[in-house]
């Protein structure tokens, strides 16, 4: 179970904390956050989300955590990628999976369906959410309106579906798991904005094997195609250990 710590927490900068995420170590520094994930973060802002890294096992280099800060004068927010928040659910004896979707309007009235398929004539109106648990007799229940999330920007503009979904989904295994997931927010959820959190630095060398796993690098990789566009191909032919699939 992710939360268990490694070591004790750095709490200066210049000082590496190592913890397990998903099986394999990960090494983060005031530094490296600076450099890779947030540009603005100050150093309480880099201890925070070391922190809250290195309880809940997350690794940042693989999207499971952000840290979001616009400019130096706004706070940072920490959140979390959904695929986070169900890998963490499954690693539970308890957790008996889950069912979501849409809520549309369409034909005058509403449909409540699995998946987050919308058609030509209908209107997404909501998201909603069951999670399952084997030690209670019904299932957390979560519905979330599409208006009161919908930014009209970047992913909701594009997917405002598969968008409305993930909040539905989210809320539902923080009220399922309320020990584990209570105080963490996915970016859906509070407007955040993804794109260009995570920075590729010319002219500095790729973090070790020991901060960007294999798998890290793999994903990361297959956004450049080709060699000459992949500034991870160098890093991803170092002995790192552990398995790619």
């Amino acid at each position: 179970m992710a939360g268990a710590p490694d070591q004790a927490l750095a709490t200066v900068p210049g000082t590496a904390v190592t913890f397990k995420a998903n099986g394999e170590n990960v090494t983060l520094s005031f530094d490296d956050v600076r450099r890779y994930l947030c540009p603005a973060a100050n150093d309480q802002e880099c201890k925070l989300f070391i922190e809250l890294c290195r309880y809940n096992g997350f690794n940042p280099f693989l999207r499971e955590a952000y840290l979001i800060k616009y400019d130096k004068n706004s706070s940072a927010t920490m959140v979390v990628g959904k695929d986070a928040f169900t890998k963490r659910a499954e690693e539970y004896p308890a957790f008996d999976g889950f069912e979501a979707g849409l809520v549309v309007f369409a034909d005058g009235r509403l449909d409540y369906r699995e998946g987050s398929a919308a058609y030509p004539g209908e209107e997404i109106v909501g998201g909603w959410a069951k999670v399952y648990r084997k030690d209670r007799t019904r299932p957390y229940y979560e519905e979330v309106s599409l208006t009161e999330y919908d930014k009209k920007q970047s992913k909701w503009k594009e997917s405002p579906g598969t968008m409305i979904r993930k909040v539905a989904l989210v809320h539902a295994l923080r009220e399922a798991f309320p020990s584990t997931f209570g105080g963490l927010y996915a970016p859906e959820e509070v407007g955040a904005d993804l794109e260009g959190s995570f920075r590729e630095v010319e002219g500095e060398p790729v973090p070790p094997p020991a901060n960007r796993s294999r798998r890290a690098i793999k994903r990361l990789a297959e956004d450049f195609p080709t060699a000459a566009d992949d500034p991870f191909a160098a890093a991803a032919d170092e002995p790192a250990g552990g398995d790619l699939s």
